[in-house]
């Protein structure tokens, strides 16, 4: 195991970045995955890197349908339903927040074709950051396949920034845990 850090924090691409070198020379699937989304399953995971696996795509992002999805980016299909691009809360228009289908911080990605889309991307936004959401509307740009993954239980992709998402991620985990200890019992 090598760790790698972010030393100046500019965003979630410049983050994965950082991991170029170490990764140089690396072929094959890289799965990304946030520290702040905790219910994240085995089952989850391994059904993402299946279809990523299954489709051939250069990249497969992980969303969910939230009923509340205040806070996170929202997944914009194209008319023949596919993915186009993901847009972050802060950039998005108000029929792009009324949009369900979320980004749960969650991909797989074919690398080392990933470290060279990485380098394309700007800072074009609220933020001022490099997104990892920009890879995706690049790599569709570019016309390499991107496959998505619907979450089959939301509650798995849920993030914690903020005192009231931690409260649900708490009461989903009490729930979770209550249906094991049923179980065993």
């Amino acid at each position: 195991m090598e760790f790698v850090v972010q030393e100046r924090q500019m965003g979630t691409a410049h983050a994965l970045l950082q991991t170029k070198q170490v990764l140089s020379s690396f072929r094959g699937e890289l799965l990304v995955l946030c520290g702040d989304t905790p219910l994240l399953t085995g089952p989850t995971v391994s059904r993402l890197l299946e279809q990523h696996r299954a489709s051939g795509a250069s990249a497969t992002v992980l969303t969910a349908i939230l009923e509340n999805p205040y806070g996170y980016g929202r997944i914009l299909r194209d008319l023949e339903d596919m993915l186009d691009a993901i847009v972050e809360e802060k950039d998005a228009t108000d029929d792009q927040r009324a949009i369900k289908e979320v980004n749960t911080g969650a991909y797989c990605f074919q690398a080392p074709l990933i470290f060279d889309v990485l380098e394309k991307i700007g800072q074009d936004n609220r933020q001022g950051e490099f997104y990892l959401t920009d890879a995706i509307a690049l790599l569709r740009f570019q016309r390499f396949p991107v496959a998505v993954v619907v979450a089959e239980d939301a509650g798995d992709v849920l993030g914690v920034n903020s005192a009231e998402q931690l409260l649900e991620v708490e009461r989903i985990m009490a729930r979770r845990l209550g249906a094991k200890i049923e179980k065993k019992g």
